[in-house]
């Protein structure tokens, strides 16, 4: 999502429908060696310190992302494998103007909509 310049962080977290807001950093991206990296895994076992255990594997965990570079319909986001959503979970899927946006199971998609200016998709299909 891309925020109006007048928009700050301070504004948006003034907001009644937002919990917290944390800026984005870029980050050298590795994806051969992440779980290492992250110390999640060494020699490709779980390390019994590592927060994975901690917070179970991430289960019933709930992350909210607000990105321009994040495609729904790219298969890094498939849902395949993915259960039901929990019943418990509270939420929407708002679909965009024709068949742009398809929901999944693998994100939980929350948009303030008001806040929302259209990028254009740059064509990556990660």
């Amino acid at each position: 999502m891309v925020l109006p310049r007048s928009w700050t962080r301070r504004k948006l977290c003034k907001r009644s429908d937002v919990i917290s807001v944390f800026p984005n950093k870029p980050r050298k991206l590795h994806t051969t060696h992440s779980w290492e990296f992250l110390r999640l895994k060494r020699d490709g076992i779980i390390l019994s310190e590592a927060i994975w255990k901690k917070a179970r594997f991430g289960k019933d965990t709930i992350i909210g992302n607000l990105d321009t570079g994040v495609w729904p319909e790219s298969r890094s986001f498939s849902d395949e494998g993915y259960g039901p959503v929990p019943s418990r979970w509270r939420g929407v899927c708002q679909n965009g103007n024709g068949d742009e946006f398809h929901c999944s199971r693998s994100i939980l998609y929350t948009a303030l909509l008001s806040l929302y200016t259209h990028m254009p998709r740059q064509g990556l299909n990660y």
